[in-house]
């Protein structure tokens, strides 16, 4: 079991159906992510899965983007010890940076 899991399967009653029902899916998707360890294009497309699970709530396309801006707000800061930040920047600069710069994630190319 994930430490993620093991956290939310004790708090899970603190939040509300809607958020539990994402969470549940979320952790799902990062489960079947973490198998793939052998297809990098799996666990990539997995892993967005799992997190706009977490982020998404039924907005239409436009609100996609500020959403998630907002929820990686809210998550940085909530992680008081920035180790998110840590991880995240001190093991992947470049592959974030070429995700962030990818035009093809963004709705305007596609419009």
């Amino acid at each position: 079991m994930l430490v993620l899991e093991e956290i939310y399967r004790t708090k899970k009653n603190e939040f509300s159906t809607a958020f539990n029902l994402r969470m549940q899916r979320s952790l799902s998707w990062w489960k079947k992510a973490i198998e793939f360890h052998d297809d990098v294009d799996m666990q990539f497309m997995t892993t967005w899965v799992a997190l706009s699970a977490l982020y998404a709530q039924g907005q239409t396309a436009e609100h996609t983007q500020q959403t998630l801006q907002q929820f990686v707000q809210r998550m940085y800061q909530k992680d008081v010890d920035q180790r998110m930040a840590r991880i995240i920047w001190e093991k992947y600069p470049q592959s974030l940076e070429v995700l962030l710069t990818n035009p093809y994630l963004y709705q305007s190319f596609w419009d």
